[in-house]
């Protein structure tokens, strides 16, 4: 009988040495776990010297950014001991980069004793982000939806996130798809002969004429209980036999406790089958696009819905896919994890933003840890943080009173990190959360229609004028510590920006007062414009003295 030998592969050399300990000082990050974040046409600049006396040295950087070739090396330029590179962000993507180094004149050359450095870049326009959610279930028909973005435009919002649209099962709720690649038949005009995509498509028009991103909302792990998969691909779904139909329900933690939703199965993507699994990655991927296509051709976003129990390979090849398809497009995940989970997954998949709960921090002091959180983060983790969602309590039921909206905008949009938002029915002052499951006929109509419309346009013209509030560890909080008065400096100095001052009373019952001691940020005498009102106001010895109304809110351009 004859032994068979499976073939030895050749190994060929790609030896580098690897450079000694103690040589180099590197001027950019090297921990696990960290890595560089910026925008399409950012520069990165990095530098390093050597530890010693070395004047043959020589530095390039070999990495996979600003080239069209996959790999190369970059040359950086000597001055003195350092050596400097400047190397342009061009493109969005997932890249990396390596250090090579001689120190003798390129006769030998070593590696960095340090791994590889992430660069995550994203589109342009990710640091500027002022999100309306439409609630279609609420809104009417398409058309009438139309006519609701003139109104989203004049507040200053540049996006608008509508929940999902696809055709819904017997649950009647959007989440609970029938057909991932169909119009639920409530928002389709019946005097309209078109079709509901075809009627959609005006929309996606509407959006981009008035400079609006649209965000569709992706709901990929799971689907309704009566959609078209469970009848045609049983076997495309997750198994639970408690359960009567054989399917594994969908779920998650809230306060300790896992709330099953009875409405909708968990599709498997771990299905042990290497055919059906492809299929099913294929179908989910190709809904994925169908929708992401709308959102890409205003500039817009998608939404993972509920990331954090998705499965993390599908996910990997799902962002990998769609980045890949469509560039520009920016993915915002609802992505509840702990740090370190985050600091792994979000440069993996190139997560361009991740949705904050601001909404869970009602008192003052815990408010402003968790901001100086987001800007402690913020270097590596962008986060879109909005008052409330559609699955919270309205601003009302949340923090006491619908006139609450007003300082949570105001610090959402001017103390964290320049991505906010809110659902329709805040700008209106509504008392309860809008119920979005279930078919209506006709638009909801409210009350005090537009009542904080104004404040919330004159915020968002701020965002969007001013750089200074989309930067990253530029606060300052300057109200001493007060139970329910936050006020923070947002210094514009690094960028040639303004500075403000900005002030928000969270007690929704009676004023407070408080006096800002400025000396912190040397700021001893200047003149000061009030935003909302255009009062001047000035400033000696560095005191700021204010009184404020219930939920007031004072923002200050220092000039």
């Amino acid at each position: 009988m004859t032994i068979s030998r499976y073939p030895i592969p050749q190994l060929q050399s790609h030896f580098l040495n690897q450079g000694p300990a103690g040589v180099l000082k590197r001027h950019f990050p090297v921990e696990a776990g960290e890595f560089f974040r910026d925008l399409v046409g950012a520069t990165l600049k990095l530098a390093v010297e050597t530890e010693g006396d070395y004047p043959e040295a020589q530095f390039v950087l070999h990495s996979d950014i600003g080239c069209e070739q996959d790999w190369h090396d970059m040359a950086l330029d000597k001055k003195g001991k350092r050596f400097e590179i400047e190397v342009p962000l061009t493109a969005t993507g997932n890249f990396s980069f390596k250090l090579k180094y001689s120190l003798d004149n390129g006769q030998t050359w070593y590696w960095d004793r340090v791994p590889y450095t992430r660069v995550l870049v994203d589109p342009a326009d990710t640091n500027d982000i002022r999100m309306y959610t439409l609630i279609p279930s609420i809104s009417g028909y398409i058309k009438d939806w139309i006519k609701l973005l003139d109104d989203i435009a004049n507040m200053h919002f540049n996006a608008v996130h509508l929940l999902p649209i696809t055709a819904m099962a017997i649950s009647e709720s959007p989440y609970a798809a029938e057909n991932l690649f169909d119009i639920d038949c409530s928002y389709v005009d019946p005097d309209d002969e078109r079709s509901g995509l075809e009627q959609f498509e005006d929309f996606v028009k509407r959006c981009q004429e008035l400079n609006i991103k649209l965000c569709v909302d992706l709901v990929f792990n799971h689907v309704g209980i009566t959609s078209n998969i469970v009848k045609e691909c049983p076997s495309w779904l997750a198994s639970d036999n408690t359960e009567n139909d054989g399917f594994k329900r969908a779920g998650c933690w809230h306060n300790n406790s896992w709330i099953t939703w009875g409405d909708l199965v968990r599709v498997n993507y771990a299905h042990p089958h290497d055919e059906v699994r492809l299929k099913i990655w294929d179908y989910i991927k190709a809904y994925c696009a169908f929708w992401g296509n709308y959102a890409n051709q205003t500039g817009g976003l998608v939404r993972f819905d509920n990331l954090h129990s998705s499965n993390n390979e599908f996910v990997t090849e799902l962002t990998r896919f769609l980045h890949n398809e469509f560039p520009q497009l920016k993915i915002l995940a609802e992505f509840f994890t702990d740090d370190d989970t985050m600091l792994e997954q979000v440069p993996r998949w190139g997560l361009n933003l991740l949705l904050a709960n601001s909404w869970e921090y009602t008192f003052t002091p815990q408010l402003r840890d968790y901001l100086m959180y987001l800007h402690r983060m913020g270097k590596q983790l962008r986060y879109f943080a909005p008052i409330t969602t559609h699955d919270t309590g309205a601003p009302a039921q949340e923090y006491g009173k619908d006139v609450a909206a007003i300082p949570r905008y105001c610090i959402c949009a001017l103390m964290a990190t320049g991505q906010t938002g809110l659902t329709q029915g805040v700008e209106h002052g509504i008392d309860e959360k809008i119920d979005f499951i279930g078919r209506r006929s006709k638009p909801m109509e409210f009350k005090n229609y537009g009542r904080f419309s104004v404040y919330l346009g004159l915020i968002n013209k701020l965002l969007a004028d001013f750089q200074v509030f989309h930067q990253v560890d530029n606060i300052t909080f300057i109200d001493n510590g007060h139970q329910a008065i936050l006020a923070a400096y947002r210094d514009g100095s690094q960028i040639s920006d303004s500075s403000f001052i900005v002030v928000a009373n969270l007690d929704v019952m009676g004023n407070q007062q408080c006096t800002l001691d400025l000396e912190e940020i040397n700021l001893f005498q200047a003149e000061l414009l009030e935003m909302i009102t255009s009062e001047n106001k000035s400033i000696d010895r560095g005191i700021l003295k204010l009184d404020l109304p219930p939920c007031g809110i004072r923002i200050y351009q220092i000039m």
